[in-house]
């Protein structure tokens, strides 16, 4: 209804049974719940059951639920607006209210920060090597990740490794649960599959062409020896 699309906590139907936040991408399970489809994915990777109801599932396939998402969105939609409201009244006499900062962008990069001693200088230089640190450790956890069109090794329930090849790579679903998940089409079949990065894992590259090239040519080296001993 419309009272609630404008209340501003969301419908418990909003909510996934699997981490309590409002969902993104709701997908519908075989024991008839909903579930944002990343954590459902996370969870089918390691249980057999329902998490909703504990009841063993028949079917590991998710369908998307197109009419909760657009609820959701135009519920969010509306918290937006709302939100947009209240900042155009209060945005003057929060600005009025706020301390200038101690330096700015354009001191630090000088070197004049405005600290009075040495102590405040190195807590200064501290926390900008630690900013810098927080600035590339995702980047260099984004690189660690596979990415689409790699090939590698899927790790199935039953513990057996089955050839694969990344399809897509999805993000986290909220900053509390960043972790991506993976769409990957298993070889030899038509079958998709999306699952976690704990059960992919990298194939080893093969055998450069210049080494197979090398020992043929050598392989000719030795036969060209035999006809002229003979």
């Amino acid at each position: 209804s419309a009272l609630q699309i404008m209340a501003s906590e969301p419908p418990a139907a909003f909510i996934c049974p699997i981490s309590h936040e409002v969902m993104r991408d709701p997908v519908t399970c075989a024991d008839g719940h909903s579930y944002d489809r990343a954590n459902i994915v996370k969870w089918l990777a390691q249980h057999d059951l329902s998490p909703a109801t504990g009841i063993p599932l028949t079917s590991r396939a998710l369908i998307p639920n197109i009419a909760l998402r657009n609820a959701i969105d135009e519920w969010e939609d509306a918290q937006h607006q709302q939100a947009d409201k209240a900042a155009d009244v209060g945005v003057v006499a929060a600005a009025s209210a706020m301390p200038l900062p101690a330096a700015t962008v354009g001191e630090v990069a000088k070197g004049d920060t405005g600290a009075e001693s040495p102590t405040e200088a190195l807590e200064v230089d501290e926390a900008l090597e630690k900013l810098a640190l927080d600035v590339t450790r995702p980047a260099a956890a984004a690189a660690a990740l596979p990415q689409r069109g790699a090939a590698v090794l899927y790790l199935g329930s039953d513990g057996q490794e089955w050839p694969a090849r990344v399809l897509a790579v999805h993000p986290g679903v909220s900053v509390q649960d960043p972790e991506p998940y993976f769409t990957i089409l298993l070889e030899g079949s038509n079958v998709e599959r999306e699952t976690v990065q704990s059960r992919l894992k990298a194939v080893a590259p093969a055998a450069s062409q210049p080494q197979q090239q090398s020992e043929h040519t050598l392989g000719e080296e030795l036969a060209r020896r035999e006809v002229v001993a003979e």
